[in-house]
C-alpha cells in the first residue's frame, strides 16, 4: 500500500465501520450470555417442576399403600 492510497483513504469511514464491528462484537456476547443466563433458568425450572412430579408420585403411591392396608 503506498502512501497516495493511505492518504486517499476516509478515516471517517474506517471510524465508522470499527464503532458498528464492535457494536456487533458487544451485541453478540450479551445476547449469548443473556441466552446462557435464561437456559439455566430454564433448566431449573425444569428441575423443581421434576422434583414436584417424584414428590406427587411419592405421596400418591404411600396413599394407595395406607388404602390398600385399609389404614
Amino acid at each position: 500500500m503506498d502512501s497516495g492510497s493511505l492518504a486517499s483513504l476516509d478515516w471517517g469511514a474506517v471510524a465508522l465501520v470499527a464503532v458498528i464491528a464492535a457494536t456487533l462484537g458487544w451485541g453478540m456476547v450479551f445476547f449469548l450470555r443473556q441466552n446462557r443466563k435464561d437456559l439455566d433458568d430454564l433448566q431449573e425450572v425444569l428441575d423443581s417442576q421434576g422434583d414436584e412430579e417424584e414428590d406427587e408420585k411419592i405421596a400418591s403411591k404411600r396413599g394407595s399403600n395406607h388404602h390398600a392396608t385399609g389404614s
